[in-house]
């Protein structure tokens, strides 16, 4: 394991032994908090076993509970965390329009952020973050139900890693903005971990109760190791809100419910499929701005609309609905796009896909408004994804013993469901081979309530000779059918 990837491994250090840790006095601004986390995986919630479904798990607190600890980790250094202890936690979970929410029973899951070993103070950024739960014996799982790291909650590692790896290059103005005490309002994006025993190889999980059931959330996006759940870095992507209001009483306190999120499929067609994106980003529409806004966009149309590359590596859907919606705190708006200025597109070889536009001269932009690829940024904040893996199982369908058999199942010719993550970046010019832009300069898109742009505020950025502008923000892209849907 490389000294990056040692650092890193600390969130899951605390959590192994929280017997040790030392309580420290947390200073708390007193306010309401909603943290909700968000990922596509499979899992399991009283009797219904779902796949590549979106799962939204949501804790309600106060911030003035934020408290603060220091442990002695497995290898003996000492680790810096924060954690919410205090606070009622929920499961949603959505496919298709199929959607099942729950209310988990107390004292089994909290929030907590990992800061990383004292001597790497002062911090910059985090090491992982996430909704952990405590063991039967009243140990700490840290990354179970959900833990995020890499992205954006690790930027500290693109400046120094504490071991000695400094680069070329600082983290973007946004990156260096983003909250890492869980009192302020914050948005990461990384690689989902729902694993027990994290850093070691995952394990099987334990039921968390639930009103609706035992609930379960398997690690099967990952490489194949020859154990049953892998112990490699996964391949999924995940995202963590923080979201502070003044009151309880508050449109903020009470957030967007995943439930207000359910997709349609469109109907009057006779083969439906409906694409989908998701990213964490600075948006505009009309005279308003979004900063770290979730975006969603979508996209509507027949599966009998998709056309093959010329190449014959990818596949391309320009006919169809395209529409988004924002989420800022307690506000959601949604806008239609203007016809003919969107399409979905599966760049096979690039390991690239997402939603491209059509540019004032006419030429097609596959890297604006979303492309999901695999980022091969420096610091390894964006690898290992998705998208990159079942690029591979396509062009080289020997590669299937390095994955776990759920990875598979995600392959797509853009007619089937499927769910994709990797990189996020929202540019002009994008290269997929080197991750890189030509112009971050975002461009607007008609829709019915103005226009819209979207910007690529998370990056790694040059600062020397041979440093190189990468996004290192996570998103994800997923698709569905009428008949792959749980209904």
């Amino acid at each position: 394991m490389g000294s990056r990837r040692f650092a890193k491994a600390t969130l899951g250090h605390f959590g192994l032994m929280s017997a040790i840790c030392v309580l420290l006095a947390g200073t708390s601004l007193a306010a309401p908090v909603t943290y909700t986390m968000f990922a596509i995986s499979d899992g399991k919630v009283g009797s219904w076993e779902f796949h590549h479904a979106r799962v939204y798990l949501t804790f309600r607190g106060n911030t003035n509970n934020v408290q603060s600890l220091q442990a002695a980790g497995c290898d003996g250094l000492i680790v810096q965390a924060v954690y919410n202890p205090t606070g009622d936690a929920s499961v949603t979970i959505i496919s298709g329009s199929k959607v099942v929410s729950a209310n988990f029973a107390p004292n089994q899951v909290f929030v907590s952020l990992d800061l990383g070993y004292t001597f790497q103070a002062p911090f910059q950024g985090g090491h992982g973050v996430g909704f952990s739960s405590y063991t039967a014996t009243g140990a700490i799982e840290a990354s179970y139900p959900l833990g995020i790291q890499d992205g954006t909650i690790d930027w500290g590692d693109i400046v120094n890693d504490g071991f000695g790896g400094v680069t070329n290059a600082v983290a973007s103005p946004a990156l260096q903005q983003l909250s890492t005490d869980l009192m302020h309002s914050t948005r990461f994006s990384g690689r989902a971990w729902p694993c027990v025993g994290f850093p070691g190889a995952c394990q099987p999980p334990p039921a968390l109760h639930t009103d609706h059931g035992d609930f379960y959330l398997y690690p099967t996006y990952a490489p194949a190791t020859g154990a049953q759940y892998g112990s490699h870095d996964t391949l999924g992507g995940g995202f963590f809100v923080a979201d502070v209001s003044e009151s309880d009483e508050s449109e903020t306190s009470r957030g967007i419910l995943p439930a207000n999120l359910v997709t349609s499929h469109q109907t009057g067609s006779e083969h439906p499929v409906s694409y989908y994106g998701y990213a964490i980003s600075d948006v505009t529409l009309g005279s308003k701005q979004y900063p770290g806004a979730q975006v969603y966009l979508s996209f509507d149309s027949d599966a009998s609309s998709v056309v093959p590359f010329s190449s014959g590596n990818g596949f391309s859907n320009s006919t169809g609905n395209a529409h988004v919606t924002i989420v800022s705190g307690s506000k959601m708006v949604s806008a239609d796009f203007e016809p003919r200025q969107i399409y979905v597109y599966y760049d096979i070889e690039h390991a690239s896909i997402g939603f491209g536009s059509v540019a004032g001269n006419g030429a097609r932009e596959s890297g604006y408004p979303l492309s999901i690829t695999a980022n091969k940024d420096a610091n390894g904040l964006v690898d290992n994804s998705l998208v990159g893996a079942v690029s591979d199982l396509t062009l080289v369908p020997a590669h299937a013993a390095n994955y776990l058999p759920a990875v598979a199942a995600l392959k797509t010719d853009l007619r089937n469901g499927t769910a994709l993550s990797g990189g996020a970046s929202s540019c002009h010019g994008f290269d997929p081979t080197t991750s890189t832009c030509s112009s971050l300069t975002p461009v607007p898109l008609r829709t019915s309530r103005g226009d819209f742009t979207i910007s690529e505020p998370y990056r790694q950025d040059a600062t020397g000779s041979g440093a190189v502008t990468y996004s290192v923000n996570w998103g994800v892209f997923w698709s569905e059918t009428r008949s792959g849907s749980d209904e």
